[in-house]
């Protein structure tokens, strides 16, 4: 199989990681050219302090240019693919949990801000933890290459995220229409080490207890039959001649004895006389 064809079956194979986030994506451009959707769905300081609380997690799909659009639709697609064929569960907590975090850290972060648009905040998340996922995979497999790229890529988007928030403008869209939320990528990030914190949290606990019910299976075993079985053998293998090898070992639990079987010698025939 080819690689144009290995492609296509695994999109066959997990058909989700592509329809969702290709799904989203298509929501976001639709609510941009559709007259009035950005205002009744973006998130707005006053209309969400008179209740209007779905704007919490409909505001990060809104945009205020093309060019925003653009950016920020294009880098969801493609980490949103990359993170969903990682664990599609994982991937719909991390959209939660991220539009709350950063709605929640512009309300009390920004006090000044009225308005805020984009998923520039939650395409940081994604990325924080795909790379952060890498690192770990490579750290568990002992591959020195993968752990060290992702560090260097998570370092990267922290410096990248703290530029922004120290200088006051934003990397790779121009902002001239809008103002940046530097704030907001730092809170997908901080959103994404809350999601791997809980997935590591729940694997260990499932793990303990995985554990804890194997060892309540395990059956006992004589210690003594075990040290009578170990003499049995040493004594056994002092009688064999060097080179021995063992054939078959048998051992009879009820005589409590055990009998290796040595494999014959092969008879060497020496045509020189």
């Amino acid at each position: 199989m080819n690689a144009r064809g290995l492609l296509i079956f695994n999109i066959m194979k997990k058909p989700l990681t592509i329809i969702i986030p290709v799904i989203l994506s298509a929501i976001a451009t639709v609510i941009y050219y559709t007259p009035y959707a950005a205002e009744v769905l973006q998130w707005d300081r006053d209309l969400i302090g008179a209740g209007e609380f779905w704007r919490i997690f409909t505001g990060h799909w809104t945009h205020f240019t093309g060019s925003h659009l653009l950016w920020d639709v294009a880098v969801f697609l493609v980490l949103s693919i990359a993170c969903c064929r990682r664990s599609c569960k994982s991937y719909l907590l991390l959209l939660g949990v991220s539009s709350s975090v950063i709605s929640i850290a512009v309300w009390y972060g920004c006090p000044q801000l009225a308005v805020y648009r984009g998923l520039s905040g939650i395409d940081t998340a994604l990325y924080c933890w795909f790379v952060s996922t890498m690192s770990l995979d490579g750290l568990r497999k002992r591959d020195g290459l993968i752990f060290s790229s992702g560090v260097l890529m998570l370092v990267g988007m922290i410096g990248k995220s703290v530029f922004e928030l120290m200088s006051g403008q934003t990397i790779f869209v121009d902002s001239v229409n809008f103002i940046g939320v530097p704030l907001a990528h730092l809170a997908g990030a901080a959103a994404a080490i809350v999601v791997i914190s809980g997935d590591a949290l729940i694997r260990c606990i499932h793990s303990c207890g995985k554990r804890e019910t194997d060892y309540n299976n395990y059956e006992y075993v004589d210690p003594v039959f075990h040290m009578n079985i170990y003499g049995q053998i040493a004594t056994q293998v002092k009688n064999f001649k060097p080179g021995t090898r063992i054939s078959d070992v048998k051992i009879d639990e009820e005589k409590r004895e055990v009998l290796l079987i040595a494999e014959k010698p092969k008879k060497k025939w020496n045509i020189f006389g």
